[in-house]
């Protein structure tokens, strides 16, 4: 008897079932949280990379003596803020746009995605802040 159990080498059907069972169940716990925490990574991308163009335009500002861009239009996409600023921005996902005023003031803005996941970083010459860098997205609750 002993010798037949050690000679088992299958999983019974109801092994398998359960084990399954267990993984869809720890599954359904772990996606919506892994997908949550991809989304406030992103978002902490996003907004590392505004401090660092805020950053880049206040030095900008200091050695000209505006901010730049220095014309409300066209907006100027990330190719143009990583020359004109002398960085070297990935846009891991993000489309990266910044527009001025006379060289006085600068917005740049941050947009990541479509659907339920859709959100927007902005950035301005205000100092920075709790608000500054700010997340806005259709339901008001950025990740």
């Amino acid at each position: 008897m002993i010798n037949r159990f050690l000679d088992r080498r299958a999983f019974t059907l109801m092994e398998l079932m359960v084990v399954v069972i267990a993984v869809s169940i720890l599954a359904g716990f772990a996606i919506p949280s892994y997908k949550k925490a991809v989304e406030r990574q992103y978002r902490r991308i996003g907004e590392q990379n505004l401090v660092l163009i805020h950053s880049a335009n206040q030095a900008y500002q200091a050695r000209y003596g505006g901010y730049w861009p220095v014309n409300l239009l066209p907006w100027q996409d990330i190719t143009a803020i990583n020359t004109t600023l002398k960085l070297k921005i990935e846009p891991n996902g993000f489309t990266y746009v910044c527009a001025g005023s006379g060289g006085t003031t600068f917005s740049c803005y941050a947009y990541r995605g479509a659907g339920p996941a859709e959100f927007t970083l902005t950035v301005t010459q205000a100092a920075l802040s709790g608000t500054n860098p700010d997340c806005t997205d259709g339901t008001e609750v950025c990740p």
